[in-house]
């Protein structure tokens, strides 16, 4: 019995603090979302927009096998080998090259998104969406043009773009873009 209430207070304190009262029938009947998914949803059901908060912006990120932490939540990306909390963290192989690099999400949650090619700039609503639907844990084939989206531990959304990783390089240079969250 205690195996499930705790969960179940879990819960209900969440909804509380969002500013839910209470789950309906309809929230019942949704399909689950990945981890770290759902206060994507929830801005983008509501119709809300946020400003953006940073961006687009390019920061240069170091490729090594010891990887580089990215921030997301702070005013302008942070970029330091080794941040708690981070939001995106860029390892690659021994070689420490761009050819093998690969974002990964914080503690193996589904953070990221990656998004199909395209020249033009994702919306924080397709980004939303593509959290919703196509969230993982780690993205790779970091080459020029590559596309993600990333739910940051404060719920914000951001979405990235690979700008250059030459694939004998150290660093690769990436545009972001970070929406606040909806007030």
């Amino acid at each position: 019995m205690v195996g499930i209430v705790i969960p179940v207070i879990g819960i209900l304190v969440t909804l509380l603090v969002s500013g839910r009262d209470a789950p309906t029938d309809e929230d019942s009947t949704t399909s689950s979302t990945p981890t770290g998914a759902s206060a994507a949803k929830s801005g983008e059901e509501a119709g809300e927009t946020s400003k953006i908060m940073f961006g687009p912006g390019e920061i240069e990120v170091h490729t090594s096998a010891y990887g580089e932490d990215i921030e997301l939540d702070a005013s302008r990306p942070l970029v330091e080998e080794t941040i708690k909390g981070a939001d995106l963290n860029l390892i690659s192989a021994g070689d420490g090259t761009a050819a093998s690099a690969t974002f990964f999400g914080p503690l193996a949650a589904h953070t990221l998104a990656p998004l199909p090619s395209s020249p033009s700039e994702a919306t924080e609503a397709e980004c939303a969406k593509s959290l919703q639907k196509n969230a993982t844990m780690q993205v790779d084939g970091l080459v020029k043009g590559r596309r993600l989206c990333v739910q940051t531990g404060e719920g914000r959304i951001a979405y990235v773009r690979v700008v250059s990783a030459p694939s004998t390089a150290h660093m690769i240079k990436i545009s972001v873009t970070i929406w606040d969250l909806p007030s």
